[in-house]
């Protein structure tokens, strides 16, 4: 029964050591020596619900979640202050984390600020910002516009 204690205890401890994930921001930190502009509200329990690509059109005003958005517009514009911002990335090295979520409400935060905000949804294979925005299926978009050259005054 020890020795099975001690197994037990050496494989959890060899598991920990072996984990290279970054879990806080101050790790990330750390590994990338960026500083982290805000930390967006995520919420697991949503994963299955059909509603998890909400956009904040128009959220409660005090929320964590609004919040965070704002504090990330806010440092996003602070950390340009020399030259005017023209284009922002959002990103991630894998799918379904949130990237399409992000970028359609910090583009509603940065419109509601006054900024000349245009997102773009130019994921070909599996575009969600139509979804979040509620648009009907078959709404011109990013492809149309590349391959039919449509009038981008409609897509």
């Amino acid at each position: 029964m020890l020795i099975g204690l001690v197994n037990g205890l050496s494989l959890a401890i060899l598991l920990e050591l072996l984990d290279t994930r970054i879990r806080t921001e101050e790790a990330l930190t750390q590994f990338v020596d960026w500083s982290v502009l805000a930390t967006v509200w995520r919420a697991d329990s949503f994963k299955k619900d059909k509603h998890k690509h909400e956009a904040l059109v128009d959220p409660p005003p005090h929320s964590a979640n609004v919040e965070s958005y704002r504090i990330l517009r806010t440092n996003i514009g602070f950390s340009v202050l020399d030259k005017p911002l023209r284009s922002i990335m959002v990103t991630s090295a894998s799918p379904h984390e949130g990237k399409s979520t992000i970028a359609a409400n910090l583009a509603i935060f940065m419109a509601k600020a006054g900024k000349k905000t245009l997102l773009i949804d130019a994921d070909l294979r599996r575009p969600s910002v139509g979804k979040i925005f509620h648009l009907p299926t078959g709404t011109i978009g990013l492809s149309n516009a590349i391959l039919t050259y449509a009038n981008l005054q409609f897509a």
